[in-house]
């Protein structure tokens, strides 16, 4: 026996039905208004066709269509109802919205907020990062769209060094999809598997290449585990930071009692969950004084990255024919040129360095997936800056 529901989160506006999360839009009769009123307290559907007798030939379908599209909760399936992207704007680079379910011609990058920050209780504003991020491309109407005219000039090189990601410009190939829905009043596990659960429908799209912004670093177990799942034993993972946030303890597991996991042992986490290799760049510092490479992860430390770099060489030992994921948490920078982090260790990377590092690692390979994450908005422009050049050449080189 079917159970109906209305949707809590939806409201009438005008002759329109409005889903809040999605800010998807019905045109609807009087009839369907009737219904949505009717099932404000659940009823089974024997109720429903009791009470509407006059359009029993159509209200089968009636309520397909409104369960399909979560105005109805069927069967008490509340998550799925809730597990949404919202539309935001302004939109990020003054780029087009798209449908998470809209498909895609071409191969294409589609950034998705995750404005989530209870895995770091010392950086919980790192969740405002992408709204921010979108306030700040508007102020300085920095366009994206494949009606854009801009130039390599903005990003820093010339067109020659761009003409990856000046191609996925002009060709229409980069969307803002919105932020991951969250309530306040949500369990963290809850939300956590809103994560995974929607990263698992981005990694099952064709030709899409989701770009998320977090968020802290705790953000990332979800989304790797989402990519595990897909891509199993082929699935290697690029991780820059200055830590290896592979940190338990059995206090740790006392002190987090009500989390699954944190933003400082979120790799931890995917090696449980079969992640078999990962690459860990520009790690340092007192903290990460017993880390070591071992059989799950190489550790290419932030010395070595600059040597590597100064001398033109290449990075060894990356697996060939994989399928890539980039965690990308901002303390990998040397808090000299970015310090908007919770957790700054000295002597890492410039950014030139950081951009040489992608230049050189990702040429060639396929990258399924990124990330980017653990960054504290206090409205210093500088900051929401390096982010965008970060993006640029991230999306220069997927």
């Amino acid at each position: 026996m079917k159970n109906l529901h209305t949707n809590p989160y939806i409201h009438k506006e005008e002759d329109k039905l409005v889903n809040s999360i999605t800010g998807e839009k019905l045109l609807c009769g009087e009839r369907i208004f009737e219904i949505i009123d009717f099932i404000k307290q659940p009823k089974q559907y024997n109720e429903l066709e009791a009470e509407f007798e006059d359009i029993a030939g159509d209200l089968e379908n009636i309520v397909k269509i409104l369960v399909d599209k979560s105005y109805i909760v069927l069967n008490d399936d509340y998550k799925n109802a809730v597990i949404k992207i919202t539309p935001h704007t302004p939109h990020l680079f003054n780029l087009p919205y798209r449908s998470i379910d809209a498909s895609l011609d071409k191969k294409s990058v589609g950034f998705i907020g995750i404005p989530l920050g209870i895995g770091n209780k010392e950086n919980i504003n790192s969740s405002l990062l992408a709204n921010v991020l979108r306030s700040y491309t508007k102020k300085y109407g920095l366009d994206l769209s494949a009606a854009s005219l801009v130039e390599s000039n903005v990003f820093g090189g010339t067109t020659e060094d761009y003409q990856v990601l000046l191609g996925k410009i002009k060709g229409g190939e980069i969307f803002d999809y919105g932020n991951i829905f969250f309530n306040t009043q949500e369990s963290p596990n809850f939300m956590y598997e809103k994560i995974y659960r929607i990263a698992q429908k981005t990694f099952d799209r064709e030709n899409l290449i989701p770009f998320f912004i977090g968020g802290d670093h705790s953000i990332s177990y979800p989304l790797i585990k989402a990519a595990i799942d897909k891509y199993g034993d082929d699935l290697c993972v690029l991780h820059f930071d200055a830590h290896t946030d592979t940190y338990t303890s059995d206090y740790d597991k006392i002190k987090n009692i009500d989390t699954i996991h944190h933003h400082g042992n979120f790799m931890t986490k995917c090696f449980e969950d079969g992640l078999k290799h990962a690459f860990q760049f520009g790690i340092r510092g007192i903290v990460n004084n017993r880390q070591k490479s071992n059989e799950n992860r190489t550790i290419i430390w932030a010395h070595e990255v600059k040597r590597i770099i100064k001398n033109s060489e290449l990075f060894k030992d990356i697996p060939a024919g994989k399928k890539y994921y980039i965690t990308f948490d901002f303390d990998v920078l040397d808090p000299v040129y970015f310090s908007n982090t919770s957790t700054p260790v000295i002597n890492g990377l410039t950014y030139e360095e950081c951009k040489e590092t992608f230049n050189t690692l990702l040429a060639g390979k396929e990258i399924i997936g990124c990330d980017i994450v653990e960054v504290y908005p206090n409205g210093n422009d500088l900051a929401s800056q390096i982010v965008c050049q970060v993006i640029f050449d991230l999306m220069n080189n997927i």
